[in-house]
């Protein structure tokens, strides 16, 4: 099978990356453990090659314009068209399937409420409906996510048992072995992320914390507050997967701190950051993350931008080493064991080796 990867992000870019040891795997959803079996040919075309393209479907809310009319041109040498982020790369795609003139299957992974889902106009739960039928696969990486599509949407799991599907995605962990070693930790804390972060909650935070925090944050970041505390840091620059993993190495502990604007798997990234490096991690509370952080013994949830909370569960750990050594095993553990990118690509394998029964 030839299967062609579209993603809103660079996937060329992020594969020379993957070779030189620059970024994890996961990063490529599947793509370096496919490679490794027989069976299926995964291809990434070069992201952009037009911007008159990209802006022009900008403007008309079809992103990666460019990207799709390229990917067109190989609809009939190829049996799939695979996209980790949903419509974000096949939005016209979809469309010329709605319509008809596409017959090659689509695989998309979902994160995200889809189209129509928690609208009530009719029209739109209609289009968003037919829209998400049209895809042959379609991979939920949370279960609850999963449900309330289908509940949206009125489809039993019976009815839709070939097409619809939840997995646990996975990280590379043999790309973060390299970086875990018995370098002295520092005392600090670290947080990091691009999507709807709330550090300002963090630094209200580490008003009263002796401890350091150091965030890393998107360049356009700017913190409500001008009275920044002295043991907080703010980084805008930008970081590579390698050098983030060092700081990770060396903090005490990892915090993951944002504001839920939509039911997403928001966090997830960074969670498995914080556990393949074998790090105690709080977290803002994710109903849509299936890994349960309290009850699997990983770290601790807070609500929302309840800062009290936040600074109760740092001075829990920052009082209590060993039981930072233990979440930070039982994390590195849990990621070996069940979230690895090993079982994730054997598991989008057989889905999509399944188009062809």
């Amino acid at each position: 099978m030839k299967v062609l990867l579209l993603n809103d992000y660079p996937m060329d870019s992020y594969y020379k990356d993957w070779e030189k040891g620059i970024t994890p795997g996961q990063q490529l959803w599947g793509k370096t453990e496919i490679d490794k079996m027989d069976g299926i040919e995964m291809i990434i075309l070069s992201h952009e090659e037009n911007k008159f393209l990209k802006k022009l479907g900008n403007l008309f809310l079809i992103q990666h314009l460019d990207l799709q009319l390229r990917a067109l041109k190989y609809s009939k040498d190829i049996d799939a068209y695979y996209s980790p982020f949903g419509t974000a790369a096949t939005k016209l795609l979809l469309a010329l399937k709605f319509l008809g003139l596409l017959k090659t299957p689509i695989v998309v992974m979902i994160h995200y409420p889809l189209l129509g889902m928690n609208s009530k106009n009719k029209f739109k739960r209609w289009l968003g409906e037919k829209l998400f039928k049209g895809y042959d696969r379609a991979i939920f990486i949370s279960k609850r996510l999963k449900i309330d599509a289908l509940n949206a949407f009125r489809i039993s799991e019976y009815d839709c048992k070939e097409k619809v599907h939840s997995m646990d995605w996975g990280s590379e962990t043999s790309y973060y072995e390299k970086f875990i070693n018995e370098e002295e930790e520092e005392d600090y804390a670290v947080t990091n992320g691009q999507t709807d972060r709330d550090f300002d909650t963090l630094i209200e935070a580490f008003r009263e914390l002796d401890l350091k925090l150091k965030i890393f944050a998107k360049a356009d970041y700017k913190p409500k507050t001008k009275d920044i505390p002295s043991n907080v840091e703010i980084f805008t620059h930008w970081i590579n997967n390698s050098d983030l993993c060092r700081i990770y190495n060396r903090a005490k502990i990892v915090l993951i701190c944002f504001k839920m604007k939509r039911s997403s798997t928001l966090g997830l990234t960074s969670l498995f950051d914080s556990m393949s490096m074998g790090k105690a991690v709080i977290m803002t509370e994710n109903p849509y993350i299936d890994i349960d952080i309290n009850k699997e013994g990983v770290g601790f949830t807070v609500k929302e931008g309840d800062i009290a909370a936040w600074r109760e569960k740092i001075n829990i750990l920052m009082d209590n080493p060993v039981l930072r050594k233990q979440m930070g095993k039982r994390g590195l553990e849990l990621q070996n064991k069940y979230y690895s990118l090993e079982k994730f690509g054997l598991a989008l394998f057989e889905i999509i080796k399944s188009l062809k029964k």
